[in-house]
């Protein structure tokens, strides 16, 4: 069930604050809203991504649009309690079966009532959020300085095998891409120089992420990655993509 509290105030929008239940643990979603249209909605569901959940409000603020930041304790994973047990996923894996399977069994010990309850929780934030309403979901992430990068996919990298193509520009940073499951969207962005990467239509994501979800239900999306810290890269990526709308 959700909880929502309306008029409350945070600069530089109004949001709506939207709490998902899991058993006996609560977790809380910030909704900012610009408009009344249904055609970007931004994401950020790590909570130790900050670069990305200011942006996200500044963003909307500027250009319109739908951002949800998840609220948690300022970690990458959220944790639940399931018989007073503590249960550790990543927020970006649950949205397949697969993917919370997966999740369990990477971070915890597998069982039936851990992955029902986590289902539940996934297909909350589906209802809340509505993917396929909007003409475009974009997930806004941050990673460390030579962390995750363009350069996973390219070469002996260890997500080339996710990657249709990849247009990366030698002296820009390569912390700062677009991971996409349109190719329109990689074109366009390719063509405007930036580092941009398709997923492969062969050998997608099966993960339980976002990207993957949206992949299996046709819908738009493009994960926007950028240095941690580097605000102004991500308010310029992110404006980009109103250029793409219809």
């Amino acid at each position: 069930m959700q909880n929502l509290q309306q008029n409350e105030f945070i600069w530089p929008l109004p949001f709506e604050t939207h709490n998902l239940h899991t058993n006996d643990t609560m977790t809380t979603f910030k909704l900012y809203k610009n408009n009344s249209d249904n055609k970007i909605l931004f994401f950020n569901m790590h909570d130790n991504e900050n670069t990305a959940a200011e942006a996200g409000q500044q963003i909307i603020k500027e250009n319109g649009g739908t951002f949800c930041e998840l609220v948690g304790k300022g970690t990458r994973l959220i944790q639940f309690k399931i018989n007073d047990k503590s249960i550790f996923i990543d927020p970006n894996r649950i949205f397949t079966d697969e993917g919370i399977i997966a999740n369990l069994e990477l971070l915890n010990e597998y069982s039936n009532q851990a992955f029902l309850e986590i289902k539940s929780f996934s297909k909350q934030i589906i209802e809340l959020l509505d993917f396929e309403n909007h003409e475009l979901v974009v997930g806004l992430h941050n990673n460390p300085k030579d962390s995750y990068s363009v350069y996973d996919y390219l070469g002996e990298g260890n997500e080339k095998q996710y990657a249709e193509t990849v247009n990366f520009i030698p002296g820009t940073n390569p912390n700062n891409f677009y991971l996409t499951n349109s190719e329109k969207y990689y074109n366009i962005l390719s063509k405007k120089g930036y580092n941009v990467i398709l997923q492969s239509k062969t050998n997608p994501y099966n993960d339980g992420s976002l990207l993957d979800y949206c992949s299996k239900h046709n819908i738009n999306f493009i994960n926007l990655e950028v240095e941690t810290g580097d605000l102004n890269s991500q308010l310029i990526m992110s404006k980009e993509l109103y250029e793409l709308l219809d």
